[in-house]
C-alpha cells in the first residue's frame, strides 16, 4: 500500500485573518533533525512571521520536510502546544484512527523511507518533493495489535539509547564550554599571568593588561564592505551559507550550490579570507564564525555582519577575540527584541574589543591553535560515538518497522534475561 492509503496531510493550515497580535510557537526545517526530533521553537506574533509560518499540527502527527530533503527533517508531534505552527516546507502528515500513530511515526523516520524521499526528490541544489508524491511512497501496514507491539519494544529501547545519547551530549557541552572558557581567557587576559592589569571600563571585558588598548571594533575593521550585484548573471552559481549553517563551534556546516536567479534575495553579503561573519538576526543563535580560504563564490546572508579586520591587526586573533563567550554574550545582550533578537550592524561594531600589541596576538594565535586542536579532537570522539549509537538507533527501527525481529513477545516490563527466555 501506499502512505496515503494510511494517513491525510496537509489538513489544517494557520488562518490569513489571524489576529496580528496573536503568539505563535514556530518551527522551521532548520530546527528539525531526524533523530532529536524538534530542537528549537521562535515564539512570534502572527504578523512578524514568516509567510510560510502556516501548517497546523496536532498530537501525533508527523512533519517530513518536503524541500532540502536531504536535511531530513523529520519527527513526530508529541504534546504540541495549541499555537504550535511549521513551516509549509513540511508535509504534516496525520496517521488515521485505525493506524498506531507512534508505529506511523517510527515507519516514517525509517532509513528505508527516508532514503525514498530523497532519491523521489527533484533538484540538485535544492531538492524538493511535492507532498502528494510523498505520500505515494510505499507503507507497510502490520496488524494493529504487531503495530503496538512493535511501538512498545521502540519507545523503551529507543529511549535507553537516547539516554545513552543525552549523556554524550552533556559531556560535548562541557567540552564546549572548556574550549570557550580556553578562548575568552587567552583573548582577554593574555598568556603571562603576573601582568599588571587596569580597568577596561567594559563588562564583558572586565580587568585587562595594562599595555592592552580598550578599542571598538569599528577602530580595528570594516564591515559589510562587499556585496553581489544585483544585476549578476542569473546563471551564476554561488555557494550560499545561511545563519542556520553555521555555528559557534563547527564554523560553516552546510554550503547550498544555487543559481543567483534562484538565490533568496538575503543572499548577497560576499566574503573572503580571514573575514568573520556574526549573525545579527535571531543572534542566541550565536552563529559566529571565521572564514578560511573561500571559493570566489561564496555569499552569505545579509542576516551577518560581514567583519573584515584591518591591516594592523592579526586576523585570526580577532577571529578569536569574536567568538569568545564574553564578546558573544555582549551581542547577545544588546540585541533588541524577545522572540526574534537582532542588532543592528552599526550597533555591533561599537563593541568594545582589545588590541593587544601584535607579538602578543600572534603568540596568543598561536597558543590556541594548539590547544584547540586537542580540544576539538576529544570532541570529534564524542561525536563519533554518538554518531554510532544514532546509527544503531536508525537500524533498531528499520528492523523492528519492516519485521526483521519478531517482537511479538515483548513485554514492556520485562527484564532482557526475561525476554530473551521468552524467544528460546
Amino acid at each position: 500500500m501506499q502512505v496515503k492509503d494510511v494517513v491525510t496531510y496537509n489538513d489544517e493550515n494557520l488562518d490569513e485573518k489571524t489576529e496580528p497580535d496573536f503568539e505563535i510557537e514556530y518551527v522551521d526545517i532548520s530546527s528539525v533533525s531526524l533523530t532529536r526530533g524538534i530542537e528549537n521553537k521562535d515564539l512570534m506574533t502572527f504578523e512578524k512571521s514568516p509567510s510560510r509560518a502556516r501548517r497546523k499540527v496536532r498530537n501525533g502527527d508527523i512533519i517530513i520536510s518536503t524541500v532540502r530533503t536531504y536535511l531530513k527533517a523529520i519527527a513526530q508531534v508529541r504534546n504540541p502546544s495549541d499555537n504550535l505552527i511549521v513551516s509549509t516546507g513540511f508535509a504534516v502528515v496525520r496517521p488515521n484512527p485505525s493506524l498506531d500513530s507512534r508505529f506511523a511515526g517510527y515507519m516514517l523516520q525509517s532509513n528505508g523511507f527516508v532514503g525514498d524521499v530523497v532519491a523521489n526528490s527533484v533538484g540538485v541544489s535544492y531538492p524538493a518533493i511535492n507532498a502528494s508524491d510523498l505520500v505515494r511512497l510505499p507503507f507497510v501496514e502490520p496488524p494493529v495489535i504487531e503495530q503496538q507491539k512493535i511501538s512498545d519494544f521502540l519507545d523503551q529501547e529507543t529511549s535507553k539509547i537516547e539516554a545513552l545519547i543525552f549523556r554524550k551530549k552533556d559531556l560535548l557541552e562541557k567540552i564546549e564550554e572548556k574550549r570557550s572558557a580556553l578562548i575568552s581567557h587567552a583573548v582577554t587576559k593574555g598568556l603571562y599571568p603576573n601582568v599588571s592589569t587596569k580597568d577596561s571600563g567594559s563588562p564583558w571585558l572586565g580587568r585587562v593588561p595594562s599595555h592592552w588598548q580598550v578599542k571598538r571594533l569599528k577602530n580595528i575593521a570594516t564591515w559589510n564592505d562587499e556585496t553581489i550585484e544585483e544585476n549578476t548573471d542569473p546563471d551564476f552559481e554561488i555557494e550560499y551559507v545561511d545563519i542556520s549553517s553555521v555555528s559557534l563551534n563547527k564554523g560553516i556546516e552546510n554550503i547550498e550550490l544555487i543559481n543567483f536567479e534562484n538565490a533568496p534575495s538575503r543572499a548577497r553579503r560576499k566574503v573572503r579570507d580571514g573575514d568573520i561573519i556574526i549573525s545579527t538576526v535571531r543572534t542566541y543563535l550565536k552563529a559566529i564564525t571565521s572564514i578560511k580560504n573561500p571559493p570566489d563564490n561564496m555569499v552569505v546572508s545579509t542576516g551577518f555582519a560581514v567583519i573584515r579586520p584591518a591591516a594592523n591587526i592579526n586576523q585570526r586573533f580577532v577571529g578569536y577575540l569574536l567568538q569568545s563567550s564574553g564578546f558573544v554574550g555582549a551581542v547577545v545582550a544588546n540585541s533588541v527584541g524577545v522572540s526574534y533578537p537582532a542588532i543592528n550592524a552599526s550597533d555591533l561594531v561599537r563593541l568594545p574589543i582589545v588590541q593587544p600589541p601584535i607579538k602578543e596576538q600572534e603568540a596568543i594565535v598561536q597558543y590556541l591553535d594548539r590547544e584547540i586542536v586537542r580540544i576539538d579532537e576529544q570532541f570529534q570522539k564524542v561525536e563519533a560515538a554518538i554518531e554510532k549509537l544514532e546509527e544503531y538507533r536508525s537500524t533498531l527501527i528499520i528492523n523492528a518497522v519492516t519485521g526483521k525481529f519478531d517482537v511479538r513477545d515483548f513485554c514492556p516490563t520485562a527484564t532482557t534475561e526475561q525476554r530473551e527466555v521468552a524467544h528460546g
